[in-house]
């Protein structure tokens, strides 16, 4: 009797913070995006557990997390119909132990997952050193940098100076 009492009160610390239930449950379809999901378990969630919720278009929806008793809430951004997917890694903050899991749900609709029209994206406007045609203008150019695109003058002339005046040297003393 000793020991069945001790596996009745051993049965919820064996659990490790399993899952208890999901908002909304794993498999349902809905007619409408939800804006958070809550996941239910039978130990309260350490505050760092790691959710990923992708919607339609597989995009990570997930925004804030935060904990109420056994329950993490997920709040979320807009997403896309389509399959949704909720993948989580939890510690217990009672004992320790890691839960991970995954469930889906669907939202009715087709998902729109294309880029937005190029015709509606603004233009990025060019920077300091670049002209309305995207061409480097001259004028712009640090004289001081290496992207000037020709050969720099400036070590030329020295060495060039350089060269006449050893020449002069040798010049007067060997006596020409």
């Amino acid at each position: 009797m000793t020991a069945c009492a001790a596996m009745v009160i051993a049965g919820p610390a064996a659990a490790h913070g399993d899952l208890v239930s999901t908002v909304p449950v794993d498999g349902e379809k809905l007619n409408e995006p939800v804006d958070h999901v809550i996941i239910e378990l039978t130990e309260t969630p350490q505050a760092n557990a790691s959710v990923q919720v992708t919607d339609g278009c597989n995009v990570d929806l997930s925004d804030e997390i935060f904990v109420t008793d056994k329950q993490l809430h997920i709040l979320l951004k807009d997403g896309q119909p389509g399959s949704w997917n909720v993948s989580y890694r939890i510690i217990s903050a009672e004992d320790g132990h890691k839960t991970t899991g995954e469930f889906a749900f669907k939202v009715k609709g087709a998902a729109d997952c294309s880029d937005p029209d190029p015709a509606q994206t603004p233009e990025p406007e060019p920077t300091q050193s670049e002209g309305a045609d995207g061409d480097v203008d001259a004028g712009d150019r640090d004289p001081d940098s290496d992207e000037s695109g020709g050969l720099p003058i400036f070590p030329l002339v020295i060495g060039g100076a350089a060269l006449i005046g050893i020449a002069a040297l040798v010049r007067m003393r060997s006596g020409l």
